[in-house]
């Protein structure tokens, strides 16, 4: 099993939905990172309904949790032979942590078309050097990737550089995904993760005035990448304003197919 699949791990603890996870200090980044929380919380619906795969997942980050246990509610909205609704709720010491909403469905017959165009920078991954130039944030979670930007982090000049951060990423250690949840929980990690190393290459490097953690997240997924250890993700900070950062990203499989798209909100804290 690997480290991701162990993290994000959920317990049954009875019929009623509930359920529990440990979070893992290996996915520290300002607390736990919100996509890790994500992550189990989606892990925690695949458990609820077996036999059904990811569709769409929405959640609200609520309160900064701990590296403890956490609990996990899920109660069903909507149920069909075809489709899912669920309404999901982590909480620790009986504070909410994070409250999502995901849709989930089975397999079925139906219109087939692709008219999305890959990012104008995607390149193949086999042409593309791995770079630890993003580690000097110094946190443990970035120690989960390894990594291969197309768009480098560190500049002389701040000028004219739009927030906009593009690479390929794949989970360490690399592991076989048989698991559609597993597989949709690394989309979630990125999307979530990635608007902020955007933002950064704007008002980067040296001292940032400000952190953002993240407010919500919204992700929509598309095809399974289950055959494709690594991830392109291509990610926008692209408006901020009263204090809020918005921002969207998607996420590509190795064949150029995309794979999840999202957007996410964050909320600019001052550092003192």
């Amino acid at each position: 099993m690997s480290n991701f699949e162990r993290d994000t791990a959920v317990e049954v603890c009875d019929d009623d939905g509930r359920y529990k996870a440990n979070l893992s200090k290996r996915w520290e980044i300002w607390g736990p990172n919100g996509g890790y929380l994500a992550a189990i919380a989606l892990r925690a619906a695949g458990k609820f309904s077996p036999g059904f795969s990811p569709v769409s997942f929405y959640c609200q980050y609520l309160n900064t949790a701990k590296f403890e246990s956490v609990d996990i509610q899920i109660i069903s909205l909507k149920s069909t032979k075809v489709a899912t609704a669920l309404d999901i709720v982590v909480s620790q010491d009986g504070k909410s942590i994070l409250k999502a909403q995901t849709w989930l469905s089975i397999d079925l017959p139906g219109y087939e078309h692709d008219y999305i165009e890959k990012p104008n920078n995607w390149q193949k991954q086999t042409e593309t050097e791995a770079d630890d130039d993003i580690n000097h944030y110094g946190y443990n979670f970035w120690n989960n990737f390894l990594k291969k930007p197309v768009m480098p982090m560190q500049f002389e000049k701040k000028e004219g550089r739009i927030p906009r951060f593009s690479s390929w990423f794949r989970f360490e250690p690399d592991f076989e995904i048989s698991d559609a949840f597993v597989d949709a929980a690394r989309s979630l990690v990125l999307i979530d993760t990635l608007q902020w190393p955007a933002v950064y290459r704007s008002y980067g490097p040296g001292k940032m005035a400000y952190v953002a953690p993240s407010l919500d997240l919204a992700v929509q997924f598309h095809s399974s990448s289950q055959d494709s250890s690594w991830l392109f993700c291509d990610a926008f900070g692209d408006y901020a304003h009263r204090g809020v950062i918005a921002g969207n990203a998607t996420v590509w499989n190795e064949q150029g197919q995309l794979i999840a798209s999202g957007h996410s909100q964050s909320l600019c804290r001052k550092i003192d």
